[in-house]
């Protein structure tokens, strides 16, 4: 059985993919009001990303018996100055999101999340998470 700090670390980081997915989506929309329908499409594939995120997470709470406890999301932003700030904006945010993610790794194993399986089970959830991928759009808007 997993421990109340580790359920609400994972129901906290379930909060935050999908935070990251609202965000990115509220970024394909910017673009799109901006005729980039190819940056519009590359943040919606990331907005699909993070709910994946979310659901495997979901997933190891329900498969655990944990209780799964869904918080607040709030309005990203939606209008940005330039591109650079878009991606600046992204980038802010998945490092705040990798952070958050080594917590939780290092948290799931202190506990070795009621047993050494869940424990795996839960670095795997959170695995996957691309984080830097932004740093070459970021650099590449810097040079223009």
């Amino acid at each position: 059985m997993l421990s109340d700090r580790l359920t609400t670390a994972v129901n906290r980081q379930i909060n935050m993919e999908l935070t990251a997915s609202y965000l990115y989506l509220a970024m394909a929309s910017h673009c799109n009001s901006c005729d980039f329908p190819g940056m519009a499409k590359w943040f919606r594939a990331q907005s699909d990303e993070e709910l994946v995120h979310a659901g495997r997470l979901y997933d190891f709470l329900a498969d655990v018996g944990a209780r799964i406890e869904l918080f607040d999301i709030a309005t990203p932003k939606q209008d940005f100055d330039s591109f650079l700030e878009v991606f600046q904006t992204a980038f802010a945010h998945e490092q705040r999101g990798s952070a958050a993610i080594n917590e939780l790794y290092e948290l799931a194993f202190d506990e070795k999340a009621g047993g050494p399986d869940e424990a795996i089970a839960v670095a795997s959830a959170v695995g996957g998470a691309e984080r830097a991928f932004l740093r070459r759009p970021t650099y590449a808007f810097r040079r223009a």
